[in-house]
């Protein structure tokens, strides 16, 4: 469960960041 830990903050960036580098919306 720690390396969720890790993936958890990384996706926090991502939404923080617009999640623009994602074409998905």
């Amino acid at each position: 469960m720690r390396f969720w830990r890790r993936e958890q903050h990384l996706l926090n960036g991502l939404k923080r960041k617009g999640i623009s580098f994602m074409p998905n919306s």
